[in-house]
């Protein structure tokens, strides 16, 4: 099931535009994309991100077409399209191709083609 859009963080309820609460395991770190709570980065570094609505894996798989579904006959996954029936984000695909960027505070993928 594809995820949406949310005015509130599922995790900690923070809204659009204003910082995760402390210990919300959406925080992201702004300087290496890890969880906030567990990241190593220099605490002087880190800022906290706003919640935009959508979680950041999610945004990524959305905006440079990772997306998945289960194959019935081989119980595997397989890459298609957000249009097919059954598809869901791709995680462990974005994660291969995606990169944190600590300029523009999000994931950023270098690929010219999608497949």
């Amino acid at each position: 099931m594809k995820t949406k859009y949310s005015e509130n963080c599922p995790d900690c309820g923070t809204v659009v535009g204003k910082p995760h609460y402390h210990g919300c395991l959406l925080d992201i770190c702004s300087e290496c994309g890890g969880e906030f709570a567990d990241c190593n980065c220099m605490i002087s570094k880190r800022a906290p991100l706003m919640w935009s609505g959508i979680v950041e894996d999610v945004r990524a798989c959305q905006e440079f077409g990772f997306y998945a579904r289960e194959n019935p006959t081989s119980n595997c996954w397989e890459p298609c399209t957000e249009a097919d029936e059954g598809s869901t984000e791709d995680y462990e695909e974005m994660r291969k191709h995606c990169k944190w960027d600590w300029a523009t505070k999000k994931l950023t993928n270098n690929q010219k083609e999608i497949k």
